[in-house]
């Protein structure tokens, strides 16, 4: 086109490349406007003279010859020209930046192609298009998602498997690389989803007040992009997928809650579900604890109502971290199924230690007890005393002889399961409790309730134990029921010195001193040996078990999933109150119990595995990051040994990693690995303490993948809106076939010749102007104005 332009007014065209508008006249602007202003004056009296004409035809066209004159006159007095050059131009830089994003993996229409499909098409289509702006402009591809990377293989090979849409990266990389280059505008091929806003400092579980201010981010990322673009002062032209129409979708946007639920307490979940094409109907919507139904409810669907919020209330019955979900079903027609269920991972923590202690008789060992138990703000504790007994008052009936009812039935068959620790204190169950009562209390321990049963002679076996099922879950068995009164003083054993709970001090020296300096306590109920795999800490310097071995006098072990605890002596109330009186503190008798408390119900702190991630949530493409700690039997750091390390999907059985990794000199190893898909995952680490021993630790965590690519289907017309009105750029359709794309023109760098053709200076002009005269004066003349 600019050949054949060029061609018209000179003979020789191949000698030029560039054309511009000049004026050969002597006028000025002003001038030029005035003599405007003074043909437009006169073309309207000439209106007024022409009214003596009959008809409105001959009015009209004696008034335009007379424009036409006017015009023309006031083109030869500007004396306009065209200036023919040969210029060397600068080529400008054009980036093409295209979206990679997971949500180019969306249709446009029921299982037609998607926009990556389509994107691919569109290049294809316009392939000689694409070639010729490569020859006029520096074309530069990119592609971008949570980043932005040049294009470094073809466009047909390109796959939509980011998990983000981060466009902002897109104006800080113009403002970066482009600063000091001339651009020919920008092309963005994208749905205009940005959905980094949404995934900054995201977690599992959402605060209400969160989700507006990712809203005002989300809003302010926009300008800013908005801002950074229009500052080129250069057409950005967004080649977008068109709106869906008629699509239907079902999505859990959004859980909200608090990162933690407390034990035993009621917590509250509520999801947010989005609607899209779907009414008149009850729709199911469900909550699963570790892939088990927990709770399920309907929600009716409204029309022209598109989101929902559904609560959900339970009581968490166990400590730990645990995976959650909310689904909905998948219905037929819906455009998207990834987003038909979020998981999410909640904390359970104890708000409060439940602590029940049931014990015989008063006694002095019971009130210390009682009042370290009421003294720690992190226990609520609920106390039963049988003040008198049978034995004592013989005329009386067996239900008055407490000052209130024991309640044992509610206490041992419906409300066990809500207590974290059971203390049975210088306790005979026989009078009080049936027997299947003690059969609860086992079926506690085994799922992952602490018991303690503290000595006295309604204790062990002369509290009838022997042979009940709870002696099964004991730590040590059972003898006759007999009673030593001889004083002592317990002795550490080597388990003990090292053990958390017999620790009183940092320094071990220094906590064998404090035992040593204990006053003596007098007596302790005769039993067997330990049982296997149990611990025994502190041991009797005198007495024997019939194998020979020391007698256990505070041993420790586990009964499934629970912890067990046995005490033989019931004065360990002296290790404070008479090691105050000999110039002592109370603090070893604070100490040991708090300490046997945290053991017995888990504290993480004295597991002898530890597995801690250093996130609970990580990206898909993102090595997952571990530290293990691992303490021996002795609870110091394991020097040397194994760790077994497998990860699994929180929803599978089959395992996805297994290795074997060596422990350092600190007892500690660091691990990671790349899981390859979205998901909950659960790390479980194994290490050997004996032959018998074995010791595990486990963590969950969380491998964010595409749902926020699919929360937001539709384009965003509002952003494409928003970018034409800024930068005068176009938004083009991925089904249009381009001719013509406005461009900021090349710089020009040198003139190397020029030629100047004055347009009124031309035998047509001055033809064309005669022709215009005599054909108005004939006019004239014909209607009778002359």
């Amino acid at each position: 086109m600019l050949r054949l332009f060029i061609q018209f007014f000179t003979k020789q065209p191949e000698l030029y490349n560039d054309y511009r508008w000049v004026w050969a006249g002597p006028w000025s602007q002003w001038s030029l406007i005035l003599l405007a202003v003074l043909l437009t004056v006169a073309l309207f009296f000439s209106w007024h003279a022409a009214r003596r004409l009959p008809k409105l035809s001959q009015k009209l066209m004696l008034v335009g010859l007379r424009t036409l004159l006017a015009g023309l006159l006031w083109f030869l007095i500007a004396g306009p020209a065209l200036e023919l050059r040969h210029v060397q131009k600068i080529q400008n830089h054009l980036p093409i930046f295209i979206d990679t994003s997971a949500s180019l993996r969306n249709q446009n229409t029921k299982n037609g192609p998607t926009r990556m499909e389509k994107i691919k098409q569109f290049f294809a289509r316009n392939k000689a298009f694409i070639e010729r702006l490569k020859q006029e402009q520096k074309v530069r591809f990119y592609t971008f998602d949570r980043d932005v990377k040049v294009l470094g293989k073809a466009i047909k090979s390109l796959q939509p498997e980011g998990d983000q849409t981060d466009l902002l990266k897109i104006g800080h990389l113009l403002q970066e690389k482009y600063h000091d280059r001339p651009l020919a505008g920008v092309i963005i091929v994208t749905d205009g989803n940005d959905t980094l806003a949404f995934a900054e400092g995201r977690s599992s579980v959402t605060k209400k007040d969160t989700v507006k201010k990712r809203k005002e981010q989300a809003n302010r990322r926009m300008r800013y992009l908005l801002q950074m673009l229009k500052r080129l002062q250069i057409p950005v032209h967004m080649i977008v997928p068109p709106v869906r129409k008629g699509l239907r979708d079902i999505a859990v946007a959004e859980i909200f809650g608090d990162a933690f639920a407390f034990l035993h307490n009621t917590a509250t979940v509520e999801a947010k579900i989005v609607v899209q094409g779907y009414t008149s109907m009850r729709l199911p919507v469900s909550l699963y604890r570790e892939g088990q139904l927990l709770k399920s409810t309907f929600i009716s669907l409204k029309p022209g109502q598109r989101e929902y919020t559904v609560s959900f209330k339970f009581k968490p019955r166990k400590a730990g971290k645990f995976i959650y979900s909310v689904r909905v079903p998948v219905l037929r027609g819906e455009a998207v199924t990834e987003n038909n269920r979020k998981d999410f991972i909640l904390k359970i923590i104890r708000d409060r230690i439940r602590v029940l202690q049931v014990v015989g008789r008063p006694s002095w060992d019971v009130r210390f007890m009682r009042r370290l138990l009421k003294k720690n703000a992190n226990i609520d504790l609920i106390s039963f005393f049988i003040m008198r007994t049978h034995h004592n008052v013989q005329r009386v009936p067996l239900q008055d002889i407490a000052l209130i009812p024991f309640p044992a039935k509610e206490l041992f068959t419906k409300a066990i399961f809500s207590f974290d620790l059971i203390i049975f204190q210088n306790f005979n169950y026989a009078p009080y409790l049936r027997r299947q009562y003690l059969d609860n209390i086992t079926r506690f321990i085994q799922k992952g309730g602490a018991f303690v049963m503290v000595g006295g002679e309604l204790s062990f076996g002369a509290g009838g134990y022997l042979g009940t099922s709870l002696e099964q879950a004991l730590p040590v068995r059972l003898g006759l029921g007999h009673i030593d009164t001889r004083p002592f003083s317990p002795q550490l054993s080597k388990a003990g010195i090292h053990h958390p709970i017999t620790r009183l001090l940092p320094n071990l020296l220094q906590s064998q001193q404090v035992w040593k300096s204990l006053p003596k306590v007098t007596g302790s109920n005769i039993i067997g040996p330990a049982k296997p795999n149990s611990t025994v800490l502190l041991e009797h310097p005198f007495l024997q078990t019939d194998t020979g071995k020391p007698l256990p006098v505070l041993t420790i072990g586990e009964h499934k999933k629970g912890r067990v605890m046995s005490l033989t002596v019931d004065e360990s109330w002296r290790w404070n109150f008479s090691h105050v009186g000999q110039g002592g503190t109370k603090a070893p008798y604070y100490r040991f119990w708090n300490n046997a408390i945290r053991w017995l119900i888990r504290d993480p702190e004295l597991e002898r595995v530890q597995v801690t991630t250093f996130r609970s949530s990580y990206r898909q493409g993102e090595k997952a990051r571990f530290r293990i700690r691992v303490l021996d039997r002795n609870y110091q750091p394991k020097k040397k040994g194994d760790v077994r390390i497998s990860i699994q999907k929180a929803s599978e059985t089959g395992f996805l990693h297994q290795s074997t990794e060596k422990l350092q000199s600190n007892g500690t190893v660091s691990f990671s690995w790349l899981p390859s898909k979205p998901g909950m995952y659960r790390i479980r680490v194994e290490s050997k303490l004996s032959e018998k021993v074995t010791a595990t630790g486990s963590e969950l965590f969380q491998v964010h993948g595409l749902h926020d690519e699919f929360q937001r289907i539709q384009p965003n017309v509002s952003l494409f809106r928003s970018v034409k009105k800024a930068t005068k750029g176009r938004t083009i359709g991925l089904d249009e076939t381009l001719s013509e794309l406005a461009l900021r023109p090349a710089t020009i760098v040198r003139v190397d010749r020029s030629q100047t053709v004055d347009l009124w200076d031309n035998i047509i002009v001055l033809l064309l102007l005669l022709l215009l005269l005599t054909t108005e004066w004939t006019l004239r003349r014909r209607w009778g104005l002359l």
